[in-house]
């Protein structure tokens, strides 16, 4: 075969790489970078969610319908007071 060397690769052709390289241009990203004020604010809301979650499922074996209630207020109630939220930030920044 020709163009394959002894151990088996082939080497790399000049005037096709010169044209791979021309093809692929560099881009330039954006990286938006988190500050520590929103990484804690995420943390605290995810400890927050896990402690809710704990304690709906400690209070579901001795207040069943308790349970019942907060659940259908986080799962109902939580998203209209966040597009409220929401919405108030939308207005503000205008």
């Amino acid at each position: 075969m020709a163009g394959v060397a002894d151990d088996g690769t082939v080497p790399a052709d000049s005037s096709k790489s010169g044209k791979a390289s021309s093809k692929n241009q560099s881009q330039h990203v954006e990286k938006e970078v988190e500050s520590i004020e929103a990484y804690r604010r995420r943390k605290m809301i995810n400890a927050a969610c896990a402690c809710g979650i704990l304690s709906l499922a400690g209070i579901s074996f001795f207040v069943p319908m308790l349970s019942f209630a907060v659940a259908l207020a986080v799962c109902v109630g939580l998203p209209f007071f966040r597009a409220a939220q929401n919405k108030e930030e939308d207005h503000s920044n205008v």
